[in-house]
């Protein structure tokens, strides 16, 4: 009946959401791999929810992920690949690309327990190149999202430049000034033939503001002066 499947989506939803608890507990206590046991029991009741409920879900479980650093190498490597694959089958082509550029936080951070004691696997992962393939994948996820929907390519354009800028200001050489350049006019020549008037006025404010936050930056950093060319 319509009542026990509604029961039953909210059960996985809360089983889900137990599993992923239990495994920031278990990686707080630095036991890598009962954290990944849990994690993968989150794996499979996300498997079971309705396709509607996934996005949230996954922002969740990459949260978590990020924030488990006791984990093994090989552990780790094998829950970003798999939610590399969940990303890309998101409902929504907004929701895939909000996904694919989500899961570059699990291939690119600094080691900020270093002087913890219960983090002994807690090591500093910054894949450069793995990053700047999401980037892109993202990057094309957006340019296929079609302007009428909500959130609408050039949306989604923006917020993908916002996260490029977020990793060339952390010094991954991968993503380039020539990169984003391209990306600025792309967006802007996107700007010129957009229809949709309120996705483009809020598409255009968060731009102005990044260029913006640019700008301050080239007062002090070097590294910014070949941007906005």
């Amino acid at each position: 009946s319509a009542a026990s499947d509604v029961y039953k989506r909210q059960y996985l939803l809360l089983s889900v959401n137990l599993y992923l608890e239990c495994a920031l507990a278990s990686g707080q206590m630095n036991l890598p791999n009962l954290c990944f046991e849990f994690l993968e029991l989150a794996l499979v009741s996300y498997d079971e929810l309705n396709s509607t409920q996934h996005f949230q879900t996954f922002v969740r479980l990459v949260g978590v992920l990020y924030e488990t650093r006791c984990l093994m190498d090989e552990q780790r490597e094998a829950l970003i690949e798999r939610s590399f694959k969940l990303a890309m089958k998101l409902l929504k082509k907004s929701e895939q690309c909000r996904g694919v550029y989500n899961t570059t936080h699990l291939l690119w951070y600094q080691n900020e327990y270093r002087d913890s004691e219960f983090f002994t696997q807690n090591k500093e992962l910054k894949d450069g190149n793995k990053v700047m393939h999401c980037l892109k994948k993202a990057l094309k996820l957006a340019n296929l999202t079609s302007e009428s929907e909500s959130p609408s390519c050039l949306t989604l354009l923006v917020e993908v430049l916002d996260k490029c800028l977020y990793f060339y200001e952390n010094k991954n050489d991968e993503v380039t000034s020539e990169y984003i350049n391209k990306a600025i006019r792309h967006i802007r020549q996107k700007l010129t033939t957009s229809e949709n008037r309120q996705e483009k006025i809020s598409a255009s404010l968060h731009l102005d503001n990044l260029c913006e936050h640019i700008t301050v930056k080239q007062l002090t950093d070097d590294r910014y002066t070949p941007l906005l060319k």
